[in-house]
């Protein structure tokens, strides 16, 4: 469900150690209660919460612009007969 859970943390930059400061504020026990980590594809955030998080694969939710850009990005690709870009490069 869409806007079912408020937003708890927004860093001014978009950089790995923006999430891992928000990670360091937090008990044990707050990040084992961490449910899901919703994020774009970008693959520095994915870091963060691989690093901070057990079972990191199973918590990431990629928000669902960017997987449709990414998916009509490579059946273009696939149509035009080239390799895909790598997703969450920038």
């Amino acid at each position: 469900m869409v806007g079912s859970r408020p937003v708890v943390h927004v860093a001014d930059e978009r950089k790995e150690t923006s999430l891992d400061a928000y990670f360091a504020t937090l008990r044990p026990e707050q990040l084992a209660g961490i449910q899901a980590a919703a994020m774009d594809m970008w693959e520095r955030y994915a870091n963060s919460v691989r690093a901070h998080l057990e079972n990191p694969e199973h918590r990431i939710v990629f928000d669902r612009h960017h997987v449709i850009a990414h998916m009509g990005t490579a059946v273009d690709t696939v149509r035009r007969g080239r390799e895909p870009p790598a997703a969450g490069r920038g």
